[in-house]
C-alpha cells in the first residue's frame, strides 16, 4: 500500500518502534479513494483499509529479538 500524507502521519518510525518494542496494538489506516483497475479500461475508486502489525509467523524469537526460521 502506498502511504498518502494522512496515513504516513499514522504509520511512521515512532509508531513502528512502539509496535516492536512495547507490544503496541496494530494500526489501521483508511484510504477513502484508492484507485483500482478492475478490468482492461475500467478504473474505480474504492475504500481501502489496511492493518499494520508486527508479524513473526514464519520465525521464532530467541533472546534479544533474534529471529530464526522454523525448520
Amino acid at each position: 500500500m502506498t502511504l498518502n500524507y494522512e496515513n504516513s502521519n499514522v504509520v511512521n518510525f515512532t509508531t513502528l518502534k512502539k509496535m516492536i518494542l512495547d507490544d503496541y496494538k496494530p494500526v489501521h489506516v483508511h484510504n477513502p479513494k484508492k484507485t483500482k483497475r478492475k478490468h482492461v479500461g475500467i478504473i474505480v475508486s474504492q475504500l481501502e483499509t489496511k492493518e499494520y502489525k508486527v508479524a513473526f509467523k514464519n520465525h521464532r524469537l530467541i533472546n534479544n529479538f533474534v529471529k530464526n526460521p522454523y525448520r
